[in-house]
């Protein structure tokens, strides 16, 4: 039976998926191209140039897209407009669920949101990879171009300090660090579309779209300084360099922790989706 529901949930979710991939959302992607290849690949491409046609690294250029905190204002913002109509509603979603459990059509829809972060991280890395792929090799650790880029340009007032910073190149190997960045994001980007589909649920979707544009943009304020306050929001949990101070082998927050922090968060959302009644049923309640 429950084998059978799971079959049924990713039936659900993977037709959603589908239903996506076809529609104009897709466009959406186009500003994701736009804004990775002007915020990430150019710069790095100048690090190139500046290094005498140094190659970087496959890793580095979805490193800068994970650790910039520019580019992680904008790319939640462009997915939160994507997943702006979700969970999808209509007369054909009405007839398409009565033919089966309600709870069952939720684990849907919550599985669909974790298939539609990970297509998202994955469009991600092809992106900042297919755009950089003049300048990168098939190497995964930091270039000699990176690391050498602050002792050939020690007045220059460049980018390279807050897309890669010291922190991140003198703490943590480039393979881990694209590990973490990856699997943080896909925490991330599932919490925004779970927070939504939680408030869609009790009727109150506009408040979910609300509370996910405060936590982005009030997470991009203030992880710009050095306040525990930070940790609070999800945003900071997805950046790698910001767990480790600028002197070697001194964290500011475990990274176990933010693994536990995203899990905790996700999983809380997963079982009030599933526990709470929907805006009818709480009206038939009372």
């Amino acid at each position: 039976m429950l084998w059978n529901n799971l079959k049924t949930a990713f039936s659900v979710a993977t037709i959603e998926l589908n239903k996506s991939l076809r529609s104009t959302k897709i466009l959406i992607f186009a500003l994701f191209a736009i804004f990775i290849n002007y915020q990430a690949v150019d710069p790095l491409r100048q690090i190139h140039t500046d290094m005498n046609g140094m190659r970087l690294s496959l890793t580095e250029p979805f490193i800068v897209c994970g650790n910039s905190g520019v580019i992680l204002l904008v790319l939640p913002i462009l997915y939160l407009v994507m997943m702006a109509d979700f969970p999808r509603q209509g007369q054909e979603i009405y007839f398409f669920k009565i033919r089966m459990n309600d709870r069952i059509w939720y684990m849907g829809q919550i599985l669909y949101s974790l298939l539609s972060a990970v297509f998202v991280v994955v469009v991600i890395f092809l992106l900042s990879s297919i755009l950089s792929c003049d300048f990168i090799s098939l190497r995964t650790g930091f270039s000699r171009a990176v690391r050498e880029y602050y002792e050939s340009y020690p007045d220059k007032d460049h980018f390279l300090m807050e897309l890669i910073p010291t922190n991140l190149l003198n703490n943590i190997s480039a393979e881990r660090s694209f590990a973490y960045t990856f699997f943080m994001l896909i925490l991330y980007f599932h919490f925004i579309s779970l927070v939504i589909l939680l408030f869609s649920k009790i009727g109150g979707k506009l408040i979910g779209l609300v509370t996910d544009g405060f936590l982005i943009i009030g997470g991009t304020a203030v992880c710009n300084f050095e306040s525990v306050l930070r940790w609070v929001f999800p945003l900071a949990h997805s950046i790698t360099w910001l767990h480790y101070n600028q002197y070697k082998s001194e964290m500011a927050f475990p990274l176990y922790g933010s693994f536990l922090y995203f899990l905790i968060l996700d999983i809380t959302l997963i079982i009030l989706i599933l526990a709470v009644p929907k805006k009818d049923e709480t009206k038939v309640m009372t």
